[in-house]
């Protein structure tokens, strides 16, 4: 399905109302948190979403983020869950959701697998060594067999197969047969936590697959943005971050056909 403005706007109101739970909790225990990539763009390009976005991005340092899942799976508000690969035997990311309960969100991808609320993501971000290439391969290896374990298949799109990525997958398929889900998860968690005991000068959240490393020291200074009326904290080295993500100019908005979302195919609230 094709979301039209008015249901995506209420989509992202409802994302704002977890976001801002999840905000609670952080002001209430001292967590340190920020907004995160398509988010943060929209803080400081559109005062708020994106207009077509249909997700929210807040991102952690691991130790924050640790400390944020203990807590929040205690306190967050009753209609609200909290997913991870942990405590969710489907999951298959390295990052944890915070959902509503009784909502739906499914992705073409995803539609074989179990049902998914509306969400806001929870990103850690890990220490990394960025010449480290055997790192990332295996990261970028694993994370696709956990697609494949937890039955999400990105090969599965709005107008249906793709043909290009489904032959590439063909390896992946064979081989994961070979291993069971927690195996892959603990390995997955073993590498992205490697190298947290040293004061490396670079970070990355691995849901974003290695592709992106920040400088440590710009997720270690905060000022608060607006964001849709309300007040989230964001880096202050914001510009750096998003010309990292995004690109030198990244104020300027795509061409009308790179302004997408995730590909939904079915909504409830």
């Amino acid at each position: 399905m094709d979301i039209d403005c008015d249901l995506l706007r209420k989509l992202q109101l409802v994302e704002l109302d977890i976001a801002k739970e999840i905000k609670r909790i952080c002001d209430k225990h001292n967590i340190n948190y920020f907004l995160a990539y398509g988010t943060l763009l929209g803080a400081v390009r559109h005062k708020g979403f994106i207009p077509w976005d249909d997700d929210m991005d807040i991102g952690m340092l691991r130790e924050d983020y640790e400390k944020f899942l203990k807590i929040a799976d205690k306190e967050l508000d009753s209609q609200y869950v909290l997913k991870h690969w942990f405590n969710d035997e489907t999951y298959h990311l390295c990052f944890a959701k915070v959902m509503k309960k009784g909502t739906l969100a499914l992705e073409s991808a995803s539609k074989r697998a179990s049902e998914q609320g509306i969400y806001v993501d929870v990103l850690p971000y890990d220490n990394v060594i960025v010449s480290n290439q055997k790192q990332k391969k295996f990261i970028y290896v694993v994370a696709r067999m956990l697609l494949i374990k937890c039955k999400v298949y990105p090969w599965l799109e709005k107008k249906g197969i793709n043909i290009k990525k489904y032959i590439m997958y063909l390896p992946i398929r064979l081989f994961v047969v070979f291993f069971s889900r927690n195996f892959l998860i603990k390995k997955f968690d073993k590498m992205m936590r490697q190298y947290n005991f040293l004061n490396t000068e670079y970070v990355c959240s691995f849901g974003d697959y290695y592709r992106k490393s920040f400088k440590r020291m710009w997720l270690n200074e905060f000022m608060d943005l607006s964001f849709e009326n309300l007040m989230f904290k964001s880096l202050k080295n914001y510009d750096e971050y998003l010309k990292i993500a995004y690109g030198n100019n990244y104020m300027q908005l795509p061409p009308k056909m790179e302004r997408t979302g995730h590909s939904i195919v079915d909504i409830k609230f």
